[in-house]
């Protein structure tokens, strides 16, 4: 994380409550602010990937679907 990632991420509105409300999962105020956290360093990480770029000719995986029954 860079330091003005680091400093943007300070400012950031908590996300943990929103996301706590789309999915129905109640977390208790004791770990609002730990969760908040892991949600920042979580951010950092994926910023990092998301500054990849991918060659064009890239195409993407099978998936595998295992037969019902």
């Amino acid at each position: 994380m860079t330091a003005e990632e680091s400093r943007d991420a300070g400012r950031a509105a908590p996300v943990t409550p929103v996301l706590a409300a789309l999915v129905g999962i109640p977390i208790p105020d004791v770990y609002q602010a730990g969760v908040e956290v892991q949600f920042q360093r979580i951010a950092a990480i994926a910023a990092g990937l998301m500054r990849f770029d991918l060659p064009e000719h890239l195409e993407s995986a099978a998936v595998f679907r295992p037969e019902a029954g």
